[in-house]
């Protein structure tokens, strides 16, 4: 062979190498840049939904409390209904007895 060509050919060959050399570190260096990326995306991720995990509970928790103080409200209120019916029980009964007894009250012919 020529050694012009043989030159030639093997400076090919070496540039070819390094070409195909410079393509694996670059597919290498962008495969392990699309994983660092995809694991902080994951992360962030993973940040969000733990902050929304507990904006969710306290979300829960403040209506536990609400509805718990509604109740206790409610249950005061219906105690004190119960209290003042209870009271005017007697009242309501003699009411009751003296419509049976007597009839229920005529209005007068002057009203």
């Amino acid at each position: 062979m020529n050694p012009d060509l043989e030159m030639l050919f093997s400076a090919d060959e070496e540039a070819r190498a390094r070409v195909e050399a410079a393509r694996r570190s670059s597919e290498a260096r962008l495969c392990r840049a699309r994983e660092e990326s995809e694991k902080r995306q994951q992360e962030k991720a993973r940040a969000r939904e733990a902050a929304l995990d507990r904006e969710v509970q306290s979300i829960a928790e403040d209506t536990a409390r609400r509805v718990a103080e509604r109740r206790r409200r409610r249950e005061q209120y219906l105690a004190r209904l119960s209290q003042a019916a209870a009271s005017r029980l007697p009242e309501a009964v003699d009411a009751w007895v003296r419509i049976v007894r007597d009839g229920p009250e005529r209005e007068t012919a002057a009203s």
